[in-house]
């Protein structure tokens, strides 16, 4: 069973998606990146799933640029971690790009039927680090 980080601050989306995943995995609920960065410490998940524009614990959601970071906080502080970005601006290939640079492993356009987001995770969990 695969640990799953999921960070999410729509809290019924979060609930949808942590219902749907909990079938066949433990999954880990952050509504910010703060608490998302904390989780990603104490249980080392195999997948980190994350839109992009979550807020920080104040509140704020970050300009995108800032977001990107929370990419980067990931991959550095576990480099086995797989990471699936959700999100609406992986609709702009500028920003795919640069979201798979800085270490995501794939990218999805939000919003994103639970078929494809559950295959999507399959495979990702299915490949090597």
């Amino acid at each position: 069973m695969a640990t799953i980080l999921l960070i999410e601050n729509d809290h019924i989306l979060q609930q949808v998606l942590k219902e749907t995943l909990s079938k066949e995995h433990q999954v880990l609920g952050a509504k910010n990146s703060d608490e998302a960065l904390k989780l990603l410490e104490e249980h080392k998940p195999d997948l980190v799933v994350t839109d992009l524009l979550v807020p920080n614990s104040n509140g704020v959601i970050p300009a995108l640029g800032d977001a990107l970071g929370l990419v980067s906080q990931v991959r550095s502080r576990n480099s086995r971690t797989r990471i699936l970005v959700y999100s609406s601006v992986c609709y702009e290939p500028i920003y795919r790009r640069k979201i798979l640079t800085l270490g995501a492993n794939d990218c999805l356009i939000k919003p994103v039927s639970l078929d494809t987001f559950e295959r999507t995770i399959f495979n990702l969990l299915s490949s090597s680090p």
